[in-house]
């Protein structure tokens, strides 16, 4: 199945497509433009995704679309390559753990006897809280990426209250289930690349809203991309100050549910020599975390 879109991202229709070479798709879009009346003449521009079936400069559709309309040029859609980079940057192990985490608990209250239990929670709050339920993300999209994380950390609280009273119920598997996912999220590693992802997921944030409306300002969208290139510089050049803060947030959050952030264990069993010992104990976790050890 393949989506045709055209102009300012007006969906079409979608196609059922057979031939799913890069000559077969071309030909599929081409048929379909011309069955809506669009004059192919006039074509002047052509934009996918990275895939080779797509992109592809000899077999590609959009190399065989060029073939028969050499004006219709192909750029690499920049919202999808910036959604790659931000998937690319989230490969850390831990990162990669804390979002599945993520994703776990909010198929956890989908069902909506626990769903309702986290409502209430946040509705008997006296917090003001402008967020009224759990997001949800996806792998692809920065943008839900960015919200799903920034709703649950500021729901936090209610998450680990709606846990707390599920524990209690006498279905054993899912009152097992949420006494785990509490003990999950309340553990040091997570609750710190939480706040990592939280901060990282804010980069680009408007660049990437920019990317995605149906029209784009050029000169913006140029200035957006070198002001997020400027911050992340900025953020490496302070990478100590930067975690800091990220390590204050982190031990503030986890000391509110009496969790202590703890010198981790990072090896076996020492034999030979003793442990080193460090000073400052958020040095530990900027080791432990490779997502934190951002100077290159």
């Amino acid at each position: 199945m393949i989506d045709i879109n055209y102009l300012e991202g007006e969906f079409l229709k979608s196609v059922p497509a057979h031939d799913t070479t890069g000559k077969g798709l071309a030909n599929l879009i081409l048929e379909s433009l011309k069955q809506f009346g669009v004059e192919l003449k006039f074509l002047r521009g052509q934009g996918f995704n990275g895939a080779t079936s797509m992109s592809g400069i000899y077999n590609g559709v959009q190399s065989h679309i060029r073939q028969i309309y050499p004006s219709a040029m192909y750029v690499h859609r920049s919202a999808h390559i910036l959604n790659l980079v931000i998937s690319k940057s989230c490969g850390v192990r831990l990162i990669m753990n804390c979002l599945s985490l993520i994703g776990e608990i909010q198929d956890f209250f989908i069902h909506l006897k626990r769903k309702n239990v986290l409502s209430h929670k946040i509705l008997d709050s006296s917090n003001d809280t402008t967020k009224k339920t759990l997001k949800r993300s996806c792998v692809t999209r920065w943008i839900e990426r960015y919200h799903a994380v920034h709703d649950f950390l500021e729901l936090f609280e209610f998450i680990v209250e709606s846990f707390s009273e599920i524990s209690e119920w006498n279905d054993n598997d899912t009152s097992g289930k949420a006494q785990r996912l509490q003990k999950s999220i309340l553990d040091r590693k997570f609750i710190i690349s939480l706040l990592i992802l939280s901060k990282g997921l804010g980069f680009g944030l408007p660049l990437s809203k920019h990317l995605q409306k149906v029209e784009i300002d050029l000169k913006l969208a140029t200035r957006l991309a070198d002001k997020t290139l400027e911050e992340m510089k900025c953020f490496r050049n302070n990478a100590e100050n930067s975690f800091k803060k990220i390590y204050i947030a982190a031990h503030d959050l986890a000391a509110q549910f009496q969790v202590e952030i703890t010198m981790p264990r990072v090896i076996g069993r020492q034999v030979n020599r003793m442990k080193a010992k460090l000073k400052y104990l958020s040095k530990i976790y900027r080791r432990v975390l490779p997502y934190i050890h951002i100077h290159t």
